[in-house]
């Protein structure tokens, strides 16, 4: 089997699916690195990759959870729509913003 980077792993990971949640990209990422999984270097390797603009980060506060902030991860690219109270906002991924 071979082995990615790290980076590789992540970009690799969020790549092939149309959205994918935190856990899930560990997961992911764990099975496409070598065994020694370095939490510190994944945080770091995700944060550049999502600064970068490489990935897209939506970050989302559930109202049944509202002390937990969670993330989704898209493709480099993706566009994002909210809808709030009928008026829908498109938001350019590319400029890093929070919605």
């Amino acid at each position: 089997m071979t082995k990615f980077s790290l980076r590789e792993a992540i970009l690799t990971a969020v790549n092939t699916r149309n959205g994918i949640n935190g856990v899930d990209l560990v997961l992911d990422c764990m099975g496409l690195v070598s065994p020694w999984f370095d939490n510190k270097d994944y945080i770091f390797q995700l944060a550049e990759l999502v600064s970068s603009g490489e990935i897209v980060e939506l970050e989302f506060i559930l109202p049944q959870m509202d002390y937990r902030l969670k993330s989704i991860y898209f493709p480099k690219g993706t566009k994002l729509y909210v809808n709030d109270n009928d008026k829908t906002e498109q938001r350019d991924t590319s400029q890093n913003s929070r919605i």
